[in-house]
């Protein structure tokens, strides 16, 4: 299953959710779009037409806005839902969120991907690379890249944020090897 982050304005998706989610029906998996935040439940309708499932998570908690807390919720429902593939626009929220994301999952992290495409046994990504100078293509099982950083370990403390059935209160995380 292919989990969708779907960005909107509260009345509408915005196109870059649009985008991600015409890519995830391409690679002809089972589709899940996430609406998060005030007014997710206007859009959630607009999502229905293009993924399999749609969740909304409108918690109040979600209110105001922080990385921290909006990628420990993406995390938590991309594992509870057992996504094999999670897509975030590379929008100013985007990028600060999916890095987050991907190291509660514990799971390999592209950015700048321009074009996904379904090959036998896994993907085919193109993404931009030194400085979008140049265009690179992968062919992996799985995206198999991610920066590499120094590796510390860090406690990351539950918010207090309940969403389905959570049941990490608190888990030891690594950066992004």
């Amino acid at each position: 299953m292919i989990l969708v982050v779907c960005e909107h304005d509260g009345s509408k998706l915005k196109k870059n959710a649009l985008e991600l989610l015409g890519a995830a029906l391409r690679l002809e998996e089972g589709v899940t779009a996430l609406v998060m935040g005030k007014g997710a439940e206007n859009v959630a309708t607009e999502a229905a037409r293009y993924a399999a499932q749609v969740l909304i998570a409108s918690d109040a908690k979600l209110e105001p806005y922080t990385a921290k807390l909006h990628a420990h919720a993406i995390a938590d429902l991309a594992g509870q839902a057992e996504a094999s593939l999670v897509l975030i626009a590379g929008s100013r929220g985007g990028r600060e969120v999916a890095p987050r994301v991907a190291v509660r999952l514990d799971a390999p992290y592209l950015e700048d991907a321009i074009a996904l495409e379904g090959v036998e046994g896994g993907l085919r990504i193109r993404h931009y690379a030194f400085l979008a100078r140049v265009t690179e293509t992968l062919e992996r099982a799985r995206p198999s890249w991610s920066p590499r950083s120094n590796r510390t370990r860090r406690r990351w403390r539950n918010p207090g944020l309940k969403l389905g059935k959570s049941s990490r209160s608190n888990s030891s995380c690594r950066t992004a090897a």
